[in-house]
């Protein structure tokens, strides 16, 4: 019997042994995940730009009055009604539409799809902002044909392939400079 205690005890000890060595390794394992990533973090807040992609230019006052805030909002009320309002949007439009000398846009996701699986579900009062940003730019074209136009846009529209989608390729088919940035040198 005392045999039995003594590896029932021994065995427990093991265990506890185990238990404390993969906290140990746990800790250990959080510790190089999160001091990573801080490191990474800081590389990538106070890394010097590529040549060419810094500039400095004079601050531009702006009055007060001429300031106002524009906001995007999709919710629902107190008694679940859809609200949609897309003041932003429509302020890019009516800037498009007023432009005279030089435009320049640049964003980030510039195409209809849902992904690589499906295609946007346009119900429920959602707008096809790709859509109409991509006419009102080829109306702006048609109405200043000689007026330069500039649309930056990130890789992921071509899902980092080669060739631009087809909303792109028709914009630059109509003379818009379309500008995929090259991410590698970042």
């Amino acid at each position: 019997m005392a045999l039995a205690v003594i590896r029932k005890s021994s065995s427990a000890g093991s265990h506890t042994g185990t238990v404390n060595t993969r906290r140990r390794l746990l800790r250990s394992l959080s510790l190089v995940f999160v001091l990573s990533w801080i490191a990474t973090a800081w590389w990538n807040v106070s890394k010097p730009l590529p040549p060419g992609m810094h500039v400095d230019g004079q601050l531009q006052p702006v009055p007060a009055q001429d300031l106002r805030l524009l906001f995007d909002v999709t919710a629902a009320n107190a008694r679940g009604e859809q609200i949609r309002s897309q003041q932003i949007f429509d302020a890019v439009l009516a800037l498009i539409a007023g432009s005279r000398d030089f435009l320049l846009l640049d964003y980030f996701l510039f195409n209809g799809q849902g992904g690589p699986a499906s295609e946007l579900n346009y119900a429920n009062g959602l707008r096809p902002l790709a859509q109409q940003l991509r006419q009102a730019l080829l109306a702006r074209r048609r109405a200043a044909p000689d007026m330069p136009i500039l649309l930056i846009v990130d890789p992921i529209n071509g899902y980092y392939e080669r060739a631009l989608p087809p909303e792109l390729a028709q914009l630059r088919a109509a003379g818009i400079t379309v500008i995929v940035t090259d991410l590698d040198p970042l």
